[in-house]
């Protein structure tokens, strides 16, 4: 926040403030001006005293704006009114209040209407951007911001040829064919591919050996347990048993005549 007066101008930085206090004018002081140090161009300031239900508007003109001359003579206090929208899309609203110091009229002093103001500001806006706007078009049609062409630079062979190249322009584009590069590094290996499909089956294979002869069961009467043996072993007991019943059998007078 910032408010102070130097000669006839009211210096004020609201910031964050929507109501602030000015210094002291005095009653009959033509030409007060305020200077908005934080508001922008192009508001409009509403002008009031409670002495009256006259207003005056006026407009923000390079941060400043004149306080109406009939309102500081009527000696009362006179707010300064502003509502705008700010940079942030919101509804702003600022007062100024402004003490008026009541004194003696001065002889010299001539009592004018002060009001045109707020129509006034408005046309001299519209009035200097019509004026700006006809001269950039005037300066437009004059090509003042038409660029000119310019030369054509030349080509890579023709500065080879300034800076000592001697030979054709086919030679010169033959030479700058560099050397072969080094091989590159090998590249990471690849991620493993898709199982393929099954063969087909093969051809049949040839019969196999015959494979040994395999355990011969035979029961054993004196431990009455089924014992496995080789089928040689199970033909040599066979045999010897055959001989064992054909001796108990001629022993005992069998005949076989």
């Amino acid at each position: 926040m910032k408010i102070e007066r130097i000669d006839n101008v009211i210096k004020v930085r609201f910031d964050q403030e929507c109501r602030l206090t000015a210094p002291r004018i005095f009653q009959y002081d033509r030409g007060q001006r305020i200077e908005f140090l934080d508001i922008p161009d192009g508001v409009e300031v509403q002008f009031s005293n409670d002495d009256t239900d006259k207003t005056s508007n006026k407009i923000i003109t390079d941060s400043q704006v004149e306080i109406p001359d009939f309102l500081i003579a009527m000696n009362g206090t006179i707010t300064a009114y502003l509502q705008y929208i700010d940079e942030n899309s919101q509804t702003t609203k600022k007062f100024l209040v402004i003490p008026v110091q009541e004194r003696k009229q001065p002889e010299e002093y001539i009592s004018e209407d002060d009001e045109p103001g707020f129509r006034a500001d408005m046309q001299k806006i519209m009035n200097d951007t019509k004026s700006i706007a006809e001269d950039l078009q005037k300066r437009v049609d004059n090509g003042e911001f038409n660029g000119k062409n310019g030369d054509d630079g030349k080509s890579a062979y023709e500065i080879a040829v300034k800076g000592g190249y001697e030979g054709t322009e086919k030679e010169w584009l033959v030479s700058l064919k560099g050397e072969p590069g080094k091989p590159g590094a090998d590249g990471k290996p690849g991620k493993d591919g898709e199982p393929g499909k099954p063969g087909a089956d093969g051809e049949p294979g040839k019969p196999g050996a015959d494979g040994k002869p395999g355990a011969v069961p035979l029961y054993n009467a004196e431990t009455s347990y089924v014992e496995f043996v080789s089928e040689n072993d199970y033909e040599k007991i066979t045999n010897e048993k055959i001989e064992e019943l054909i001796n108990d059998y001629v022993g005992v007078g069998g005949s076989n005549d």
